[in-house]
């Protein structure tokens, strides 16, 4: 994939993309919440859909992985959804399709009807409700960021060598940082802000969850999936970064998700 700059008046978004067609459908990638690098996070999964014609735009959030500094220091819902926004509108493509990992899924019920997709794709989406009524995970997950030589960074084992260490080193570099911290302490409103939030029903979604995480969809209700007779959700065997263990298969998902919303 090509590497890239895209200067905004927010800040400048470090990109990774592969660019086939302008015809065919555009997905946009964005990291978990905290310090991730995208292309780090969903390697295996790129390269599996190289076996797709798509166009695959990977976007490292302001403040995380090679991504400048925002603007706006403040991590907090209203100005982490504007920064989407902006990536999502500097991009020319016709059919957007926005894939979101983890916490960071929260932003697209916020900034959803306000930009213009073809779908949307959720990995593993954390659900607001139970953020909201676990203050204390947020309490730990904060306590973390503040004493990072104590926690292991989220990299992917089996990246190759040179990528892996390439990850290790800079998630080294970025944890524990203001912005890190900040998006955390913020974590707990931007759920209530959230609770009522769902995706509309003309909106075509994949969901594909994790068995780690299922009962707390089971239980809470997925604010992700709707009625639209093209949305999909599928559980696969796994932990969190369910797309380090099943790249191939996720892969395939999406084609066949694709090719069912993009006629």
């Amino acid at each position: 994939m090509n590497s890239r700059k895209m200067k905004t008046s927010l800040g400048t978004f470090n990109v990774f993309e592969r660019i086939v067609d302008n015809e065919v459908a555009t997905i946009i990638c964005f990291p978990a919440m905290g310090i991730n690098n995208a292309y780090f996070d969903n390697y295996y999964l790129y390269e599996s859909l190289n076996d797709y014609d798509f166009n695959i735009i990977s976007v490292d959030m302001l403040g995380q992985g090679y991504s400048s500094n925002p603007l706006n220091t403040d991590r907090n819902l209203e100005n982490i959804s504007q920064e989407i926004k902006e990536v999502i509108n500097n991009i020319s493509a016709d059919n957007k399709i926005l894939l979101f990992h983890s916490f960071t899924s929260m932003y697209l019920l916020n900034v959803i009807d306000d930009v213009d997709l073809a779908g949307a794709i959720f990995i593993d989406p954390t659900i607001p409700s139970v953020i909201f009524n676990n203050p204390d995970d947020i309490n730990k997950m904060i306590n973390d960021a503040k004493n990072p030589e104590e926690v292991d960074a989220d990299v992917n084992p089996l990246l190759p060598e040179n990528l892996k260490n390439k990850a290790i080193e800079l998630y080294n570099m970025k944890s524990g940082d203001d912005f890190e911290i900040n998006e955390l302490e913020n974590a707990t409103d931007t759920s209530e802000k959230l609770l009522n939030s769902t995706i509309d029903d003309k909106m075509p979604v994949l969901n594909i969850l994790s068995t780690l995480n299922i009962d707390l969809y089971k239980t809470n209700g997925n604010p992700y999936f709707n009625k639209n007779r093209n949305s999909i959700e599928m559980v696969l065997n796994g932990h969190h970064f369910i797309q380090w263990q099943h790249p191939e298969y996720i892969a395939s998902a999406i084609n066949m998700f694709i090719t069912r919303i993009i006629k």
